[in-house]
């Protein structure tokens, strides 16, 4: 299956301008709210990255609260107060050269501001508008708890012209189909972007301790950085020392301390904050085991690091090791498929020698390596999007959805405060 969904991004080849517009006169506004540099975004960074340096103009629009991108000239950027200042400025977004523009986004929020953006530039946009969307998350339309959120998020998603619409694997593709109870299978898949990496691990002795990490922000569908004090303690209660370090932020931090202090492992669970996404392999090779999801997961298992595939929310569950995994995925749940508790998962790790860990950690490489896509095959499909049709604006019911949902979140920041 695997195969079969990479064929999709192979026959795209090497990314090719329009025969009427040239690469300076091509450009690609991706479009964000809040930008938190987790895995989503730094996968945004590498395919800008690359398209500025083969000649297209890009131009980053996310919220002024946001974390800047470190690799980025801030020439790129379009700051903006929320949706209603990005809507109300949208005309700001073209640039003089332009006479194609190609909205990318990366989350259905985006995806929801995009389809709005369209229809305020094709009043005063002479030129080819696209939209591309990608779906990194196999729950990604129906995710959240508000009824209103997800009448809008299925909504916009049929929206959404489907060869321009592409999912990050089969199981969010088939998660999706089989919520709505519809087929998708027209809609293309376009995996993660992977990289080489700059390091590889080479020591798989045995220490007295096993050190165990996970990278990614902190928050609640990666439940398992909060299952981490509560595993420490029993692994010690068996006998296995062992050191988790996590790194990354977000709201589940406080959580997290909290776990620690309640489970007395504060000698043994530490938050390192944020990583230096440069310093990610050098840093994760140092640990005998990773334990995460998505785009860390991956590239810890290219630097050969045995790799444990934590569940989206699966608190202390999880499916053994990247290389077993079910089908495609790199966190997401999968119907009919058996989970594992975490901790015996580590416990069966402990015991391994020095060469059935290193054959792990391989064996985990060649999984990485069959869930990724080339840069250029990512970088292809958004330039090949084709252009939207001049239709009606998008439906008074989609905006309204979308103003009830910002309501809804100053709502809830309010009620956290009291």
């Amino acid at each position: 299956m695997i195969d079969q969904a990479n064929t999709v991004a192979l026959q795209m080849g090497n990314e090719i301008s329009s025969p009427f517009h040239s690469r300076e006169n091509t450009q690609i506004i991706f479009v964000n709210d809040e930008f938190h540099l987790g895995g989503v975004e730094v996968l945004e960074e590498k395919v800008a990255v690359h398209l500025l340096s083969t000649g297209y103009n890009v131009t980053f629009a996310f919220h002024e609260s946001s974390t800047f991108l470190p690799t980025l000239d801030r020439s790129v950027f379009f700051t903006h107060s929320g949706l209603h200042d990005l809507l109300k400025r949208c005309s700001e977004l073209p640039s003089t050269k332009a006479s194609r523009i190609v909205l990318a986004s990366f989350a259905p929020y985006a995806s929801l501001a995009s389809l709005c953006i369209l229809d305020q530039l094709k009043k005063t946009f002479k030129g080819e508008i696209a939209l591309f969307h990608w779906i990194p998350h196999s729950r990604a339309f129906f995710f959240s708890q508000n009824p209103v959120w997800l009448a809008m998020m299925r909504k916009t998603f049929f929206l959404l012209h489907p060869p321009n619409c592409y999912f990050m694997n089969d199981v969010a593709r088939d998660c999706h189909e089989a919520h709505w109870n519809v087929d998708l299978k027209s809609y293309p898949v376009l995996r993660i972007v992977g990289r080489k990496p700059t390091r590889l691990k080479d020591q798989y002795s045995k220490q007295d301790i096993l050190r165990i990490v996970s990278v990614g922000r902190l928050v609640p569908f990666k439940a398992y950085n909060v299952h981490a004090p509560r595993i420490v303690r029993r692994l010690l209660e068996l006998g296995i020392e062992s050191k988790w370090d996590i790194w990354g932020h977000g709201p589940d931090e406080v959580k997290i301390v909290s776990e620690v202090i309640e489970n007395r492992v504060d000698n043994h669970v530490n938050l390192r904050g944020t990583l230096d996404h440069q310093l990610f392999d050098q840093t994760v090779i140092k640990y005998d085991l990773f334990v995460g999801m998505g785009t860390a997961a991956l590239e810890a298992a290219k630097a050969g690091v045995p790799t444990i595939l934590a569940i989206d929310e699966g608190a202390d569950r999880c499916y053994g090791f990247l290389c077993t995994a079910p089908k495609d995925g790199v966190g997401d749940r999968v119907d009919g498929h058996d989970d594992q508790a975490l901790i015996d998962v580590i416990a069966e790790f402990s015991q391994l020698s020095e060469r059935e860990r290193a054959t792990l950690g391989a064996d985990c490489q060649v999984a990485a390596v069959a869930r990724e896509s080339e840069i250029s095959q990512f970088a292809s499909a958004m330039l090949k999007s084709q252009a939207e049709v001049r239709r009606n604006e998008v439906p008074l019911l989609l905006i309204l959805g979308l103003y009830l949902y910002v309501a809804w979140k100053l709502f809830r920041q309010l009620w956290r405060r009291k």
